[in-house]
């Protein structure tokens, strides 16, 4: 069993070796007694195999928790930058189409600024997806409002043009004026 421990450090994938070496201390719990001078010498070397693993495991638990603080912080900045887009409002096309733009690339970066932890990943991707959504909500909004500002705009020419055509006929000079 020592010998097995032992050889853990030199596992690759972390995960696998602390499993194993939790089967190892079940084993090893359960195996059944040694000499009592042996016991003491055997436990020390099961433990000094078993300490290598967990201060790997303890650092890879540290840099995994250091990558998920990091894209906290990344993904924090985008949610306030994608909040303030949703209170966008403007009466020009050009406008929305460069907030547009600046929406869909903080998309782009949400996806790739990695992994939060599950603790946060909820309330927070709550909050992107809202701010994400709201804006091109207002922004369908617009555009639907220009669309029914052009049709009126477009009935009110072809009224004129109506009145035009019926004026061109006309005999009546000074009144046509």
């Amino acid at each position: 069993l020592c010998v097995r421990a032992e050889s853990l450090d030199e596992v690759k994938n972390i995960g696998e070796a602390v499993k194993e070496l939790n089967e190892l201390h079940n084993e090893f719990k359960h195996i059944g007694p040694v000499p009592i001078e042996e016991k003491e010498s055997l436990w020390k070397r099961f433990k000094t195999a078993s300490d290598k693993v967990y201060f790997r495991r303890d650092a890879h638990v540290k840099e995994v928790n250091q990558k998920l603080n990091e894209s906290l912080e990344v993904k924090q900045v985008i949610v306030n930058t994608m909040e303030a887009l949703a209170t966008f409002a403007s009466d020009k096309i050009k406008e929305w189409n460069t907030k547009t733009k600046e929406a869909l690339e903080l998309q782009k970066q949400w996806e790739s600024s990695g992994p939060v932890a599950r603790s946060k990943s909820k309330d927070l991707n709550k909050k992107f997806w809202s701010s994400f959504k709201t804006f091109f909500n207002n922004k369908g909004i617009f555009f639907k409002k220009l669309d029914e500002e052009r049709q009126a705009n477009l009935a009110k020419k072809r009224g004129l043009v109506q009145q035009v055509m019926e004026l061109k006929e006309s005999e009546d000079w000074n009144s046509t004026a």
